[in-house]
């Protein structure tokens, strides 16, 4: 209850500051912001203290996207200097003002949430009971694929080793992988380890599966975002809780906290060309790792020229398999359609922004809490109570195979809202259900019998 009082007491304060924020100093309300993210994190933790609990890894994580770096910065260095005012290719630098109302709206958001956590706490999946069929069919879908991804990823690194943006250009695209139809084993690979993590091995097959899993997302860490091995290396870790009961201890959490902070620094460090040294662990810790509170000031500064096309930012990504029926490949990646017809933030910004610097691949992410404030402030409040309640929807205690199935892309996407939209992109879904679909109805077909606990 003390820490109900205290996020109550947070988020009023952060709202008359909000009024009154010409007058607020940045370091105030960076403190503020701060310490209403920790109540989200305790928050959580006193609903269950545990690697099932999806909003304490959710949580952790927004925290880290936000409010780590200042914290950091202003322990060490001080509050003389912004950590979030900074160029970049998409903008010079951001007022004091949008700096200032970035810190409240993201301490807002962590009082609110924590707010709706307590009152409806999360809930853990029941898991279903194992499919030995489904995990045949599966594990055999991404045995057999494995080598063609790994051939591909491993071009790909070669290829974008300079400059990773360069994936996501329009000149990608024209790029031809040394492996044919590299887009079938890459997608027969992921729609193979989901339905083999529905199927519920036992945890002997899954020790053998998993690591294989994971060489996959580092690779793909390589030369894409950082985060492709981070999200699925927590996933792993919620995963084995949920089916297997393997809880984290302390040590091996605060082990492996440091590994994968050790392994953003050093891909960032390689791919800046520089050497490792103090300074540059600083400016990662202080400027780099809370990109998302960064991201979100340059929104506010540039609000109302970004929100002239009228997109709405949190619906794009869940209505994005209408418009891919209708455009086709000319939306995927970064190219002239899809700055112009993907309504999501993750496009609209960079797109608005600097649009020869977007068409190259280079870009912005998205903000939750950027999104959910493109109404504003009153606005805001409505939509995060949508969040929370989707994805808590989503977790519903219930033993149906298809619920567990998507489980894995929800969760992934959930715990980084916080640096990404806000909902998850359907076509993903869809893909995964209908996959599922077909190979159910392969199953009853070989065997003569009608599917069991779809």
């Amino acid at each position: 209850m003390i820490v109900l009082c205290f996020s109550l007491i947070f988020l009023l304060l952060q709202l008359f500051f909000y009024v009154a924020r010409d007058f607020i100093a940045e370091e105030e309300a960076a403190w503020l912001s701060l310490f209403s993210a920790l109540f989200l994190i305790l928050t959580a933790s006193l609903i269950k203290l545990s690697a099932k609990n999806w909003m304490l890894w959710f949580s952790v994580l927004f925290f880290l996207l936000h409010q780590f770096g200042p914290m950091i910065g202003m322990t060490i260095i001080g509050t003389e200097e912004s950590y979030i005012d900074y160029a970049t290719t998409f903008g010079d630098g951001v007022s004091n003002y949008s700096r200032v109302t970035s810190y409240l709206l993201s301490g807002i958001a962590a009082s609110f949430l924590a707010i709706l956590c307590f009152f409806f706490p999360p809930k853990t999946i029941i898991v279903p009971d194992g499919d030995k069929d489904l995990e045949k069919i599966s594990s055999l879908i991404w045995l057999l694929s494995t080598p063609f991804v790994f051939v591909h990823y491993f071009w790909l690194f070669n290829v974008f080793s300079d400059s990773y943006a360069l994936l996501y250009s329009a000149d990608a695209k024209e790029l031809k992988s040394i492996v044919p139809y590299h887009w079938v084993f890459t997608n027969l690979f992921s729609i193979g380890f989901f339905l083999w993590f529905a199927s519920v091995p036992t945890e002997r097959k899954f020790k053998k599966g998993f690591y294989i899993f994971l060489l996959a997302s580092f690779i793909s860490s390589l030369h894409g975002p950082r985060i492709n091995f981070v999200i699925p290396f927590i996933f792993i870790l919620w995963y084995r809780a949920i089916v297997y009961g393997r809880e984290i201890t302390k040590k091996s959490f605060y082990i492996g906290c440091a590994f994968l902070l050790l392994f953003l620094f050093l891909v960032e460090s390689a791919r800046s060309g520089s050497n490792y040294d103090p300074s540059l662990l600083i400016s990662f810790l202080t400027y780099s790792l809370s990109k998302a509170q960064h991201i979100l000031s340059v929104y506010i500064e540039n609000k109302d020229l970004i929100d002239i096309f009228g997109s709405h930012y949190w619906l794009a990504p869940l209505i994005f398999p209408y418009d891919y029926l209708i455009h086709g490949n000319a939306l995927i990646g970064q190219g002239n359609l899809s700055g112009i017809v993907r309504g999501d933030l993750v496009h609209v910004m960079p797109a608005t922004l600097n649009y020869e610097a977007y068409i190259a691949g280079a870009g912005t992410g998205s903000s939750l809490v950027a999104e959910a404030y493109q109404y504003g402030l009153i606005g805001m409040f409505p939509l995060l109570i949508i969040f929370y309640f989707f994805y808590r929807g989503i977790f519903l205690r219930t033993s149906k195979r298809i619920i567990f199935l998507i489980s894995p892309l929800i969760f992934m996407h959930f715990i980084f809202a916080g640096r990404d939209s806000m909902f998850v992109n359907s076509w993903g879904i869809l893909k995964l259900i209908f996959a599922y679909c077909v190979l159910r109805y392969l199953i009853a077909k070989l065997h003569g019998r009608i599917f069991r606990n779809p």
